[in-house]
């Protein structure tokens, strides 16, 4: 069985994840988008009790599309978002997958919110290892 491991910028929240994710969506909402700081979130989503996590999150009350509540938690020392729940994520751990230590071990297989999708943020395909 694999296990992942993530946590926040600043190390304060650790967490431990068995399991493959159950899946893996690229979500393109105006939300999610404020709430990453970036044009999409990846979410990553595990069964609850595949989850052990350490350390102490705070918590955003935000309302979805649907008018349903949404709680959004994140590291109260840097920011990092970590997990959203909602009424029916009910029993999974739906994680920022930009917190695994080695992100790239899991793979997006589809894309929500397609219609709030930014599309005009494309630069020629070039790699800078830094600015300058």
């Amino acid at each position: 069985m694999p296990e992942f491991s993530g946590g926040c910028l600043c190390g304060q929240v650790r967490y431990t994840i068995r399991g493959e994710p159950l899946n893996v969506s690229i979500c393109h909402c105006t939300h999610c988008q404020k709430n990453t700081g970036s044009a999409f979130s990846v979410n990553a989503v595990f069964p609850e009790n595949a989850v052990d996590i350490a350390g102490r999150l705070a918590a955003f009350r935000d309302r979805g599309d649907s008018g349903h509540p949404v709680v959004r938690y994140f590291c109260p020392d840097c920011g990092t978002p970590i997990r959203s729940t909602a009424l029916q994520t009910s029993g999974y751990f739906v994680l920022k997958a930009g917190t695994l230590d080695e992100p790239g071990l899991i793979a997006p297989t589809d894309e929500i919110y397609c219609m709030s999708a930014v599309t005009n943020w494309s630069l020629p395909r070039r790699r800078h290892e830094t600015l300058p």
